[in-house]
């Protein structure tokens, strides 16, 4: 199979892996090429993980070890797990089974986040992989969500000028005519935030049980006892000014597009949407709700202390 010939660079996105072997098959079209993958293509997105298209891909690059190594490393997986109920989670990466994800899905949340969902790109990385490969590809760690910059140059990443949220048409970023920075000038919370998402999950592709513990030790600081809706939304408003001082007014906005637009409803809740939802939610929230959970119980999470023992410094 091509995709043995040519297996996924380094921090390959998988579905840039994609797209570049059918820029290297040779097939007439995309449709021709793609009818070996029982996946829906038609929406393949930058920091989304739980796709059909991702784990038809995977299932087609081999067997155990090989599966779980590209989706640890060449998808935003590692950083998601943190979604998933620690049971599902400590299961998955003990006894890795890719039949078990095929089930999961997230929920669809645009227009709920503030940050880009475009696909993003380094220019220096631009640059290297076109020295070093011959054709420049879509980076991993550049698509995680709400990351800012690239974290080996430490520049702000890019997007283009046209927007590109869906890959279904395979395109790489050596067809990109026009780009543009995802974010001018940023306050620096939002970059102290950027390193930390950028530490995490390092971490949790290095340590796979890294993002279930981090999880963990957040629902035994919260401790939300009720399990009715009323008392846990009187729980979330008597925390939300905690949260928010402690994340800042310019990282709220680029988070969460509640705090950026117009609110008719009032004050926004991000709290209680996501500690006390209206009704029962199956599918997975994005994993900056949990993220951004962390950040404001930073200094009383353990499993933290070596992130900022450890700290990433970024320049602008």
């Amino acid at each position: 199979m091509i995709s043995n010939q040519f297996p996924p660079l380094p921090d390959e996105h998988i579905y840039s892996w994609i797209a570049r072997l059918y820029r290297l098959s040779g097939y007439p079209s995309r449709s021709y090429f793609l009818k070996k993958y029982d996946g829906d293509f038609n929406d393949l997105y930058a920091n989304a993980a739980f796709e059909s298209a991702a784990f038809s891909i995977v299932r087609n690059s081999g067997t155990g070890e090989k599966q779980q190594n590209i989706l640890w490393n060449n998808t935003a997986f590692p950083l998601w797990l943190i979604s998933m109920p620690e049971q599902a989670s400590y299961k998955l990466y003990n006894q890795f089974n890719l039949s078990e994800l095929s089930d999961i899905s997230h929920m669809n949340e645009q227009l709920l986040l503030g940050f880009s969902r475009n696909w993003h790109a380094c220019s220096s990385c631009l640059k290297e992989d076109e020295e070093k490969y011959g054709m420049s590809y879509w980076h991993t760690e550049h698509q995680l969500p709400s990351v800012i910059t690239c974290l080996k140059h430490n520049k702000i990443l890019l997007k283009p000028t046209d927007g590109l949220k869906n890959l279904s048409r395979l395109t790489l970023p050596f067809l990109i005519d026009s780009w543009e920075p995802v974010i001018y000038r940023p306050a620096s919370s939002i970059s102290q935030w950027n390193n930390f998402i950028l530490k995490v999950h390092q971490l949790s592709r290095e340590d796979k049980s890294f993002s279930s513990r981090l999880r963990c030790q957040i629902n035994d600081k919260i401790k939300i006892k009720s399990k009715y809706r009323k008392k846990r939304i009187d729980w979330c408003d008597e925390h939300t000014l905690s949260f928010e001082t402690a994340l800042g007014s310019s990282l709220l906005k680029h988070l969460f597009r509640t705090y950026s637009v117009n609110n008719k409803s009032g004050k926004p809740r991000v709290l209680a949407s996501f500690l006390a939802p209206q009704g029962m939610v199956k599918l997975l929230r994005n994993p900056v709700y949990w993220l951004a959970l962390a950040y404001w119980l930073k200094a009383e999470l353990p499993i933290l202390d070596k992130v900022f023992d450890d700290e990433l410094s970024c320049q602008f």
